[in-house]
């Protein structure tokens, strides 16, 4: 059991007072847990806005969400390896799809088993770092 929530072993019903101030310390306590269980399981992405005209040489890798607007024109992503080789998580956000989004790894990577890989709708894609290759 977590260790926040061991704090309460009983409860003592006989005094009110004290029987609300111990359901609001485990109430405080499995929201914390929680939030914690929640972290642990979903990543924080560091976004990026991406135009046509910001992904001229910049690279990306996992950890980050690349909120993309292709109505501008045709955006060239570059996917880096991450420098600590570790699977992970890249966010892909296209709001806008009036041209395409094309993922591209940098040399020797693949995703999909592919060179590139294109996305023609608006939505939210995740794509995935195995520690070899990409996948989405």
């Amino acid at each position: 059991m977590p260790a926040g929530l061991r704090k309460v072993r009983q409860f003592n019903t006989e005094n009110p007072d004290r029987l609300s101030a111990q359901l609001s310390d485990f109430e405080d306590n499995v929201k914390v847990e929680t939030d914690d269980i929640r972290g642990s399981f979903l990543p924080a992405f560091i976004v990026s806005d991406i135009t046509n005209v910001t992904t001229t040489t910049r690279t990306y890798t996992v950890g980050q969400a690349l909120r993309c607007n292709a109505k501008a024109g045709a955006i060239n992503l570059n996917l880096a390896k991450p420098a600590s080789e570790q699977d992970g998580l890249i966010a892909l956000i296209v709001t806008n799809a009036t041209s395409n989004v094309t993922v591209r790894p940098v040399s020797g990577l693949l995703i999909n088993n592919a060179a590139t890989k294109v996305y023609s709708a608006v939505g939210l894609f995740f794509i995935y770092y195995d520690g070899a290759n990409f996948w989405a």
